[in-house]
């Protein structure tokens, strides 16, 4: 039985008081696309406000700047008619799935911690899916909810964008919270590096990726994102039992979504 993958993308795209547009970070997208795809995998990409999917403008560049799997997703009719009609995030059902991933952009910031998407996430970790998020996506987490109804965040390895990376790229007061303080005050047990710098954490099904290249997996790396991600899948395609499921524990961020001197990054 083909296995099903969900990728829920913000569709917030003001940024809040400063002029500036926003949206889902193209490469937080793109990468752990091709890694489900090419496993495989059936990938459903779902939204909140559903229909087209709408990415950060600074991560549409030209053509000869584009990051590879970005430059891969754009030439693939399949891949961008997806991206064009997503599905409502509210009209679909987490334990369908046996994988959600939430990609990053700081429009994850204002639609994603909400009781809908938590819901989305609780029901597919009840039913056993793979959870991962990268950059800002973890704050999709927030409202996750283990069957005990303990945050599905308390007591597991996780990484998000960083207050230290908020404060270098001035949105502390911007941005509606601090994501990292948030995921803390959840109980969870926050790992960083550096600023921007790759940090790729996983927790049972959990998979939080590096956020020097903004996506649970931080955008300076994403072949760290993506290996983290397959690995994650390969672990729940081998059946792998008890706490060995990539799970809450660990998504971190991408690099480069918001660090003015980094490549496009969400």
């Amino acid at each position: 039985m083909t296995k099903r993958a969900l990728l829920v993308l913000t569709s917030h795209t003001t940024l809040g008081n400063t002029g500036r547009g926003t949206g889902f970070y193209y490469d937080e997208m793109a990468a752990p696309y091709w890694t489900i795809r090419d496993l495989g995998w059936e990938i459903t990409l779902s939204s909140v406000a559903g229909g087209p999917g709408l990415p950060d403008p600074k991560t549409l560049v030209e053509p000869d700047k584009r990051p590879p799997n970005v430059a891969r997703f754009m030439d693939d009719q399949e891949a961008t008619d997806a991206l064009a009609n997503t599905f409502k995030a509210s009209e679909v059902t987490g334990s369908d799935y046996d994988c959600v991933f939430l990609p990053g952009g700081h429009g994850a910031m204002w639609d994603f911690d909400t009781d809908m998407i938590g819901q989305v996430v609780s029901d597919a970790w009840a039913s056993g899916a793979i959870v991962g998020a990268v950059c800002h996506g973890p704050s999709g987490l927030l409202q996750a909810k283990e069957t005990n109804g303990d945050p599905l965040v308390h007591n597991k390895r996780v990484n998000s964008f960083t207050n230290r990376e908020t404060q270098q790229i001035e949105l502390i007061g911007v941005e509606p919270f601090l994501l990292e303080t948030r995921l803390r005050d959840a109980g969870s047990l926050f790992e960083c590096s550096d600023n921007f710098v790759s940090h790729a954490v996983r927790d049972g099904r959990h998979r939080r990726l590096p956020d020097r290249d903004r996506s649970g997996l931080r955008r300076h790396d994403v072949a760290a994102r993506r290996r983290a991600v397959r690995h994650g899948l390969l672990v729940r395609l081998l059946s792998t039992t008890g706490d060995s499921r990539v799970g809450v524990r660990g998504p971190s961020a991408a690099p480069g979504e918001d660090d003015p001197t980094a490549p496009a990054a969400g």
